[in-house]
């Protein structure tokens, strides 16, 4: 097989750089088989009882049995180290909720508003060797003693609640298909052409534009005095009524016009043909590609919603959260910390809101919903690779080699990484359309999006500053006139930046207590000397060397005689944004935590940017396969 190309360097660089990709994903995903075989092996064999696959934690089991034993106004105190935090004891403080367990960190806020009648001391002697009160009667479970420290205290035996296996599913197949619609009624006024998207990126958008539509409209009745439940009937009724309205009225309808075709500037080309050389049986490659990716997708479906819930922040920030919400019918903090506090909303109060129309705490539905918007993740991939130019088989390629190779390990939580992903995704989707093909009705689609991102995490709001410098800079050398309308047409976005200021004020007016964790101190060149000593050691690490040559090779080879389009323009500026960001997120932590946590965290923080790298990279890439005569197809999309 001959390859294009003039130079025999560069054809052996580029067949270097593909064996060594599949090497690194044939390695990175028989780990994965690894890891995920033997969850997914017991999700299957206990036919999917969250209950049961619990239980596989010995303190999970202990918390779950001591709900059948003490009363359901209890406060519990443990024998853990008080001058250190355990795992064990977040984990009881998550299963047990809503009975009191003893606090680590000292927050007289949230002391003060408890009222317990009763009072326990457990003493947990697999975990911890410390003795608990003598001379108290205490009960037995599993080898963990319960003492009562009162003569209040009393041992009621409850029986189990049999666990509502069918309601917990139809529930949540009745809630999500409510967000689905709701979403579909808000993408129809998009004049977005469906074989730019691909029918999964349109579900995918129309379920993500759902999620934020219901959740943030929820957020804002509960701001303005109502409960849960009465939210989410006003929810309902006002965005139904809205949805309708907007669906009758004329001046709503997508316009039913021949498609013409703007100005150079303005054309959106699509990656040229691929040669017959690479597919010489077009439908075999196409069916082959989408068989392997229909697969991957699935197995690490599985993989995610095999696994309860079990990782710290989930149960210490997200969905404890989700928890107080549900019980106490409003927007709470009595149980959290201040640090905890400051981050938005979103996500558990989603969650929370599944929790009253489901009527319980199933966090499984946490699971269920992380695996559904993962889903809606590859589809908004695959629209965003259609967008930047791609054929359909390289997008397929594209999110392949990312979901084999580079997914970080809180994908397969039910922490915020994947509806944030999620919405990054869908806003430089719409980002797309809206700056580069003019396309004014995305810009309210837009703003949802990037109002999305910002209250899923508050650095989100970034991202549309982000968006808009990319944009602008990618358009250097434009005459003023254009580029003083684009700027003039990007300031709404920026206005996503007060979102964070906003919910702040909300905080201090209802004197709740917060701290910005990610400004304790001022920026230090100590921190800047550990970011960057951090970075390198992360750059040389064997695994990640191999992939930065991956990368780095093949796009200075090929910069040198294709050309960059403007959409490439963008799409590397962004991801310099990302990764920059990666690296100074930290630099006003505390010099300390800076040494202890911020390697992991800025490995999730640059997994946010490998999907934007790897569709990069496969975008200069294709350019191998172009015909030496190539034939643009240039679409363009309705304005």
């Amino acid at each position: 097989m001959k390859l294009p190309g003039r130079s025999f360097l560069r054809n052996l660089l580029i067949i270097f750089s593909l064996i060594s990709l599949s090497v690194f994903l044939g390695l990175r995903m028989s780990a994965h088989v690894r890891d995920a075989a033997p969850a997914i092996k017991r999700f299957i064999s206990l036919k999917g009882d969250y209950d049961r696959l619990r239980r596989y934690a010995l303190p999970a089991q202990i918390a779950s049995d001591l709900k059948n034993i003490l009363p359901p106004d209890s406060c519990l105190e443990t024998s853990f180290p008080k001058d250190e935090v355990s795992f064990e004891a977040i984990l009881f403080k998550y299963y047990l909720y809503p009975l009191k367990v003893s606090d680590q960190w000292p927050n007289l806020y949230n002391r003060t508003s408890h009222s317990c009648r009763s009072h326990y001391y457990l003493d947990l002697h697999r975990i911890s060797s410390s003795a608990g009160p003598s001379g108290k009667p205490y009960v037995d479970v599993l080898g963990a003693k319960i003492f009562a420290l009162d003569e209040s205290s009393s041992f009621l035996s409850r029986k189990p609640q049999p666990y509502p296996h069918n309601r917990i599913l139809i529930g949540f197949i009745i809630f999500h298909v409510w967000m689905l619609i709701t979403g579909l009624l808000i993408w129809r006024h998009a004049t977005v052409r469906s074989d730019l998207v691909g029918i999964p990126g349109i579900f995918s958008a129309s379920y993500l534009l759902g999620f934020v539509a219901i959740t943030m409209s929820l957020w804002l009745s509960l701001l303005a005095g109502c409960d849960l439940r009465t939210g989410m009937v006003i929810t309902f009724f006002g965005l139904t009524t809205v949805m309708g309205l907007l669906t009758w009225h004329p001046w709503m309808r997508a316009p039913v016009k021949k498609t013409t075709a703007p100005a150079d500037s303005q054309k959106l080309p699509l990656l040229v043909k691929p040669r017959r050389l690479a597919f010489k049986k077009i439908a075999t490659a196409e069916l082959l590609l989408s068989v392997a990716l229909t697969i991957l997708v699935f197995f690490l479906f599985f993989y995610i919603i095999s696994i309860p819930v079990n990782v710290w922040d989930e149960m210490h920030i997200w969905l404890l959260k989700s928890k107080m919400f549900y019980i106490d019918q409003t927007i709470s903090f009595d149980y959290t910390v201040e640090t905890n506090n400051y981050y938005p909303i979103l996500w558990p109060l989603n969650i929370a809101a599944q929790y009253c129309f489901i009527g319980g705490m199933y966090d499984e539905v946490a699971k269920w919903t992380s695996a559904i918007v993962f889903v809606a993740f590859v589809g908004m991939f695959c629209g965003v690779a259609r967008s930047v130019g791609m054929d359909r088989r390289w997008g397929w390629a594209a999110v392949g080699i990312y979901l084999a190779g580079f997914p970080h390990w809180t994908i397969f939580t039910a922490l915020t990484e994947n509806i944030y992903l999620a919405l990054v995704c869908m806003s430089f989707f719409f980002g797309l359309h809206y700056f580069f093909q003019q396309n004014k009705k995305c810009k309210g689609l837009l703003i949802i999006s990037l109002l999305g991102v910002s209250a899923v995490k508050f650095e989100g709001a970034l991202l549309a500053l982000f968006l808009v410098l990319a944009f602008v800079l990618s358009g250097r050398g434009r005459n003023t006139d254009e580029m003083t309308g684009e700027l003039r047409r990007s300031i709404p976005l920026i206005a996503c930046l007060a979102l964070p200021i906003c919910w702040q004020l909300w905080l201090q007016y209802r004197r709740i207590p917060f701290s910005i964790y990610h400004f304790q101190t001022g920026l230090s060149m100590e921190n800047l000397r550990l970011s960057l000593g951090m970075a390198k050691t992360f750059m040389l690490t064997p695994g990640n060397l191999a992939v930065l040559s991956l990368v780095i090779l093949p796009l200075l080879l090929l910069s040198i005689r294709k050309a960059w389009p403007r959409t490439e323009k963008f799409l590397l500026i962004f991801c310099i944004f990302l990764i920059c960001f990666s690296f100074a997120a930290g630099l006003c932590w505390s010099t300390k935590e800076l040494v202890l946590y911020y390697p992991e965290v800025f490995t999730r923080l640059l997994s946010r940017a490998t999907p934007f790298i790897v569709l990069l990279w496969v975008s200069r890439i294709s350019k191998i396969w172009e015909s030496s005569t190539p034939i643009k197809i240039q679409t363009s999309l309705p304005s």
